[in-house]
């Protein structure tokens, strides 16, 4: 049986080769690129081996870029990769190191739907640094009824629908600007290998993370989802992702720089 986070430092280690990584991070730009110019910092939350942090850092220089997780194998890997090139550091979502309304993009990336995780805490937290009318980009694992031995291995808490991360996300004082699913062509064949495992039918396999063959086609796969998600949403699949931006409330006196 597979033990919560068993799986993350071999995340870590395929973040800059493994072909699901490289076709995420192709999606996630999809995404950033309606967004324009960021005016302020960059923090990516769940940095693992920092190779989203060095896509943000040349997506949206000159503004610096900050690369942040809590977990000590993850903040190792991404100091040995990104060198000085991005402020690296271990912190708490519960607890960013940063003043009020200072960033002006935050990303996390299946961190809010992690063990040990209480979203609507991080959400007001991240409201707190970020600048007014900040974004926030997030994705997290999509329904609950997929919870199984894979997500036991890599951390995961809880699976969200659509309607559910854009309920929390308007309570913790969001915009949702886009809402999408992403992992969708091969949503069939993996929900069913998932539900599988979930009942003991189907054995939980490490190798197959590692595996050329799966690498290819989820990296052949992904980008043309990427291509697709420049223009349209997706209706279903296996990940979920927002784009929100930070509200004002009445009460509240405009941030300056």
């Amino acid at each position: 049986m597979t033990s919560n986070g068993e799986f993350l430092p071999q995340l870590y280690a395929m973040d800059h080769t493994g072909g699901w990584n490289a076709g995420m991070r192709q999606i996630t730009a999809a995404l950033l690129d309606g967004i324009g110019a960021v005016d302020g910092p960059v923090l990516e939350l769940g940095c693992g081996g920092g190779a989203q942090a060095e896509v943000l850092a040349r997506r949206f220089a000159p503004q610096p870029i900050y690369a942040l997780d809590i977990m000590p194998a993850a903040v190792a890997a991404a100091h040995q990769h990104l060198g000085g090139e991005v402020g690296v550091m271990q912190s708490d979502v519960h607890a960013l190191p940063f003043a009020d309304a200072t960033l002006g993009l935050v990303v996390g990336m299946d961190v809010l739907d992690q063990i040990g995780v209480d979203i609507v805490v991080a959400l007001g937290e991240l409201r707190r640094v970020l600048r007014d009318d900040g974004r926030l980009l997030l994705r997290v694992s999509a329904y609950d009824w997929l919870t199984g031995p894979h997500d036991r291995a890599f951390n995961t808490a809880h699976r969200y629908g659509g309607g559910e991360l854009r309920a929390v996300l308007t309570y913790a004082g969001f915009a949702v600007e886009r809402l999408t699913f992403a992992n969708t062509l091969l949503a069939p064949p993996l929900a069913t290998v998932r539900l599988l495992q979930r009942y003991g039918v189907l054995p939980f396999a490490a190798g197959t993370y590692d595996s050329p063959t799966a690498n290819r086609l989820f990296g052949v796969v992904l980008a043309r989802e990427a291509a697709w998600l420049r223009r349209h949403n997706l209706g279903f699949g296996i990940s979920l992702y927002a784009l929100a931006r930070r509200q004002r409330y009445d009460n509240e006196r405009l941030a300056t720089s």
